[in-house]
């Protein structure tokens, strides 16, 4: 699910510099309609060079976010599993008291009824 949500975040960022690009170019040809055939197309491959680095920065980002989402959840598993440990932990701790302290209450009471006898 992580990925899928990664992959479609990383689709729509490539889109969206797409869309920029192509912006950035039309742009270019009606503020600067002087401009010779060369000149314009040198800038539009500016453009498009830039566009795709933008968008391989975003995938990368996408990807490390993906990693660090990934990376939390199993830390956050891991110490699910710490805390339920203990927790049992705890538990056996507190009846193994439990049971000492009834013992030692029962020899106490013994104790007790052997001296009245």
């Amino acid at each position: 699910a992580q990925a899928a949500l990664a992959s479609a975040r990383a689709g729509r960022a490539a889109s969206e510099v797409a869309h920029a690009a192509e912006v950035l170019t039309y742009g270019l040809r009606m503020a600067c309609p002087a401009l010779s055939g060369s000149d314009l197309a040198e800038r539009e491959r500016a453009i498009a060079d830039l566009a795709r680095e933008l968008e391989v920065v975003e995938r990368a980002g996408m990807k490390e976010r993906g990693e660090f989402a990934l990376q939390l959840e199993a830390t956050q598993k891991e110490a699910r599993k710490d805390r339920d440990r203990l927790a049992h932990e705890l538990e056996a701790s507190e009846r193994e008291k439990a049971e000492e302290v009834a013992r030692l209450e029962r020899e106490l009471e013994g104790a007790r009824h052997a001296k009245e006898q």
